[in-house]
């Protein structure tokens, strides 16, 4: 980590020198001022000067990505969160921010905002991870299944399961439920159809959660949650059942 550190902080000086060292380098060269300079060395020295720049912008956002990989795996959560803010704010200049919602974000933008909600929520900040995420429209599958999951801690189990099926209006797609295009459009195979399944029971939608834990267990045998959730469900309709049964009998006699 130290190494890491390291590096970051002599990038940001490297960026902070870059501009005042190449246009002192530009006053004078081979012993000529800049005016009898020629106007293609001029271009050849500003693509130069762009060039670097690039370069080093480039090495600054993988150096902060690394970071914030290296502070999530160890749990270094306030790290984490400064690491990847400072990713976001590299690889998406101020005049290329988006600036409503409906806005669509690049794919390294995407993934640096992802990062940076994935910090919030292990740092408990779901409610900061779900504001991200709205405010820039990510709709590709990681953004998608982030903001789910901080949807279900906030309790906002629609807007859970509208995330999980990419925006879209999710009461027209009820009745396919357990159609294979409903659920290849749901973001991260078995542990986003998990988090659709707890969607759709939080709303008492128990049929449709039953199939999503169903199908999830069909993708990853090893997902233990949706096991445990398909068994309290079946315990609770069997149970359901048996009342009902009973109560019809004792009103028999």
């Amino acid at each position: 980590l130290a190494q890491v550190l390291e590096e970051v902080l002599q990038l940001v000086a490297e960026a902070a020198m870059q501009t005042p060292n190449v246009t002192a380098g530009l006053a004078n060269v081979n012993g000529h001022s800049v005016e009898a300079v020629s106007s293609s060395d001029h271009g050849y020295c500003s693509d130069a000067t762009a060039a670097a720049t690039d370069a080093t912008a480039a090495g600054f956002a993988a150096a902060c990505r690394r970071a914030a990989e290296y502070s999530l795996t160890h749990f270094l959560h306030d790290q984490a969160i400064f690491f990847a803010e400072r990713l976001v704010a590299a690889v998406r200049p101020e005049s290329q921010r988006c600036k409503t919602a409906e806005d669509a974000c690049g794919e390294e933008e995407e993934a640096a905002l992802s990062l940076l909600a994935a910090a919030h929520l292990q740092a408990g900040e779901a409610a900061r991870a779900r504001a991200l995420l709205q405010d820039h429209r990510a709709w590709s599958p990681r953004p998608r299944y982030l903001l789910a999951a901080a949807c279900l801690q906030l309790g906002f189990p629609q807007e859970a399961e509208q995330a999980l099926l990419g925006g879209r209006d999710h009461f027209s797609h009820r009745t396919s439920v357990r159609g294979a295009a409903f659920f290849a459009n749901v973001p991260c195979g078995g542990a986003g159809l998990y988090l659709l399944g707890r969607s759709q029971e939080h709303q008492n939608r128990l049929e449709e959660a039953v199939a999503c834990y169903s199908r999830c267990l069909e993708l990853c045998p090893f997902m233990w949650c949706a096991y445990e959730r398909l068994s309290a469900l079946s315990f609770c309709q069997s149970s359901s059942g048996s009342s009902s049964s009973g109560s019809g009998r004792g009103s028999g006699n």
